[in-house]
């Protein structure tokens, strides 16, 4: 296993430092305190901090809210106990200036050449600009007056708007998603419909205005 030496010295060594000084991401590792051991350039910045000695034995706790803070360590103590990793879970960073960020997080069960585990390791990736456009786009849904919606590949709704919902009488989305058009209108409705949709799927050109 490869072990990261802040102060290369071979080339191994000077390539995983590289690495780790210029990805985005924020990787760290923590030991079976949740207490930090290592983190990248990406991770002590986020932290406002010069250099990654500033954060060796702080835990999340020193630098966001409790809840967070809390969700985090109960994630890292599950591992350590289990060893199941956690995969792309969005979480909410919760600052203590009142800021908030989203980040897609993996974490993992640090092991040694034993296979004991000793700890944590993990990367985070921001997708805050990701979330504000999802929310964006939600506030959209629920408020332009158009009939807006999302099928899949075999025609099931998979989301429809609130303009859409009043056709259904219905907010509940449990009792439309999964189904096709067919489910709700008459035969001569949804048979050009259905071809419409095999169209647009097949070719992947678009119907503008019928």
């Amino acid at each position: 296993r490869l072990s990261f030496n802040p102060n290369p010295t071979t080339k191994l060594e000077l390539k995983l430092s590289t690495l780790m000084d210029n990805i985005p991401d924020k990787i760290y590792f923590k030991n079976l305190k949740s207490e930090f051991v290592l983190a990248n350039k990406s991770c002590t910045r986020n932290f406002g901090l010069d250099k990654m000695e500033d954060c060796l034995g702080k835990t999340d706790f020193d630098f966001f809210e409790l809840e967070h803070a809390q969700a985090s360590w109960n994630d890292e103590q599950t591992i350590i106990k289990t060893g199941v990793p956690i995969i792309g879970k969005e979480e909410l960073e919760s600052w203590p200036d009142g800021r908030e960020s989203w980040v897609s997080s993996t974490k993992m069960a640090w092991k040694n050449d034993k296979g004991e585990v000793i700890g944590t390791f993990g990367a985070s990736r921001d997708i805050t600009k990701i979330k504000m456009i999802e929310e964006q786009i939600q506030a959209l849904m629920q408020t332009v007056p158009d009939r807006i919606y999302f099928k899949d590949k075999e025609r099931r709704f998979v989301t429809i708007n609130t303009a859409f919902e009043k056709i259904f009488k219905t907010s509940d989305l449990g009792q439309i998603t999964g189904k096709r058009e067919e489910d709700f209108f008459a035969p001569g409705y949804y048979e050009v419909s259905r071809l419409d949709d095999e169209k647009v799927i097949f070719t992947g050109k678009p119907i503008i205005g019928k």
